[in-house]
């Protein structure tokens, strides 16, 4: 029997390698960043392993990057407030 050889898969983060999913003998596994996980039954479980681990990583900020944040969501914020009070003075016509 011809055994089909299966590729490692790498998932980027950015443009650092993040984590590497590979087929062993007993399974998919994932390494991410000298940590190894698996064996899972399929590669898309290892990837969705993967997914949810990236999302718990802290993102660096950039420079302002929260203070306009911040003012954008403040500038939203009035925008709702002042919608809310047209509406109110709409309807109290």
């Amino acid at each position: 029997m011809i055994r089909r050889r299966r590729p490692p898969l790498y998932v980027y983060d950015g443009r650092d390698l993040y984590a590497v999913v590979e087929f062993r003998g007993d399974g998919w596994h994932a390494t991410i960043r000298d940590n190894r996980f698996g064996p899972f039954a399929s590669r898309e479980l290892a990837l969705a392993m993967i997914n949810a681990k990236r999302r718990r990583v802290p993102a660096a900020t950039i420079a302002g990057e929260r203070r306009a944040d911040a003012k954008r969501i403040n500038r939203i914020r009035i925008h709702q407030r002042q919608a809310d009070k047209h509406r109110t003075r709409r309807v109290g016509l």
